[in-house]
């Protein structure tokens, strides 16, 4: 049988044990959202020499860097760049790249955010510019829109509103409550 003092030391050490474990772990492991210039990172700028920024987390013994590719201030929606490789080694596990080429170089949207915010009911949440992908999960549109389209989130008492807005042409293209 355990006696008081047994259990008190046992549980000290539990908890030594514990706390070691979660500072350890709060210490190896980096936040996502950690970033990178691909040709200033040891690993990545062995297959990237680009200045591209890359975020990066390190999970167990792999280390995984992806880039969400924007062409000016447009998001292209599941256009990216991903390498992953294993943190003992430096060897490359895998490398994805998902890169429409039909999509200009560059962009310049004729429509501003605050003309498509003004159009939009309720009260702004959120207004980002993208290039919606053919294959889009997000915003089910058709036919899907060649040019970057705003979308807005608003909020109406207790409704969420999602507003797409041609950027090119400020078509509204899209409404869902």
């Amino acid at each position: 049988m355990v006696g008081k003092p047994e259990k008190m030391a046992l549980k000290k050490s539990i908890l030594v044990t514990l706390i070691t474990s979660l500072v350890t772990i709060e210490f190896t492991s980096p936040v996502r959202g950690d970033t990178v210039i691909a040709s200033q990172d040891a690993l990545l700028s062995r297959y990237d020499q680009s200045h591209r920024v890359y975020e990066w987390v390190q999970i167990d013994n792999f280390i995984s860097y992806f880039h969400q590719r924007k062409i000016g201030e447009a998001t292209v929606e599941k256009d990216f760049i991903r390498y992953i490789f294993d943190v003992n080694t430096g060897q490359l596990i895998e490398q994805t790249t998902q890169w429409r080429e039909d999509l200009p170089e560059h962009v310049s949207p004729l429509i501003t955010k605050a003309q498509v915010e003004s159009l939009v009911e309720g009260i702004v949440d959120t207004t980002r510019l993208y290039f919606i992908s053919p294959n889009t999960d997000v915003y089910p549109i058709t036919p899907r829109p060649k040019n970057p389209c705003w979308i807005v989130i608003s909020l109406d008492e207790d409704r969420l509103i999602i507003t797409i807005f041609d950027a090119m042409t400020g078509e509204k293209l899209g409404h869902d409550r």
